[in-house]
């Protein structure tokens, strides 16, 4: 498994990488990426009030295939940075989960206490990104949010910068 494609929302407020997972391809009908990010853009819009305290975030998207009689799982993984300070500062992060469109705090998942929070491909990537911002040479926020950091053993179909303002 790995991700297809990121996208960065630079002119967001806060801005936003968006990491697409592979696994969108069973959850999102006949065109997976396009119906991803929009359902991302879609729950961004709804919840964006809660990630006003963040200076940026990173997101992963991601799919549980239809099976039998079970609906496809459409989840969002949203980590808010900030307590951006003197650059590159060690910041503050907070999690939530997207469910099916609803926006849920990462503490408060199933009530369960074993409760996946994310999985690891995004845990590595959201790694590699923190390892990538504290040693870009230009270091500021509006460089980190468009460039990329490189990622071995994933292979991305595309990645670009968008001008969409959510």
């Amino acid at each position: 498994m790995g991700f297809i494609g990121r996208v960065s929302y630079p002119d967001c407020r806060p801005p936003i990488k968006l990491y697409i997972h592979e696994s969108v391809t069973g959850a999102y009908g006949e065109k997976p990426i396009v119906e991803a990010r929009q359902h991302f853009i879609e729950v961004f819009g709804k919840y964006k009030e809660r990630f006003s305290r963040c200076n940026f975030l990173l997101a992963s998207i991601w799919g549980i295939a239809a099976s039998g009689n079970v609906e496809p799982g459409r989840f969002i993984d949203i980590f808010g940075y900030s307590g951006i300070g003197k650059w590159p500062g060690n910041l503050d992060v907070t999690s939530w989960v997207s469910e099916h469109g609803e926006l849920i705090p990462s503490c408060f998942i199933k009530e369960r206490e074993d409760y996946p929070v994310s999985c690891e491909d995004t845990v590595i990537a959201f790694g590699k990104e923190g390892s990538f911002r504290r040693q870009i040479e230009n270091p500021n926020l509006e460089t980190f949010m468009k460039t990329w950091p490189e990622i071995l053993g994933f292979y991305f179909q595309f990645q670009e910068i968008s001008e969409i303002k959510i």
